[in-house]
């Protein structure tokens, strides 16, 4: 004769195998997705500061699956520079941009995603397939001020969203 209590108990073992099974298997569906749309990036200097700072943590959706517009802030292989970096995209494909008396125009409207001056005077139209990048500290940045406009094949990926660790 089977005892009661030995039911539930077996019942109660089984039950906390399938949450086990299950929460492993989500685990192991979220690391996959993770690896096929997402990557995680440390910010390494200060051209970002204040909006990012060194040693903050990104994560960034891959460029395989988002295109950068203007805003992003986006995570570049720098051939011309042989690392990564990281930058905010100022202008795409057939924009203007003109940096006169420390103030960035795109298309002849100001932009205002750092209150910073600008060094440098630009007057270009970015080309098919290449963005502008500025980074936020303007004082401190090696970007498309210098290195000219970034091919859209050296952007890595999007900065979702970021925190300090």
């Amino acid at each position: 004769m089977i005892n009661p209590s030995d039911t539930k108990k077996y019942i109660k073992k089984r039950q906390g195998y399938k949450y086990l099974l299950s929460f492993f298997v989500t685990s192991l569906i979220v690391f996959i997705l993770f690896q096929i749309f997402l990557e995680n990036m440390v910010v390494d200097g200060n051209s970002m500061s204040p909006t990012l700072l060194d040693g903050d943590i990104g994560i960034c959706v891959k460029s395989t699956f988002a295109t950068a517009e203007k805003g992003d802030i986006v995570n570049i292989k720098s051939s011309y520079l042989g690392e990564n970096i990281v930058k905010r995209v100022i202008a795409t494909e057939g924009d203007s941009v003109t940096i006169k008396n420390g103030i960035v125009y795109v298309n002849n409207n100001q932009e205002y995603y750092s209150s910073q001056r600008t060094k440098g005077d630009v007057s270009l139209t970015v080309l098919k397939g290449q963005i502008f990048v500025l980074g936020d500290n303007r004082g401190d940045s090696t970007d498309s001020r210098i290195i000219g406009c970034i091919s859209i094949a050296e952007v890595n990926s999007i900065l979702l969203f970021h925190f300090r660790p």
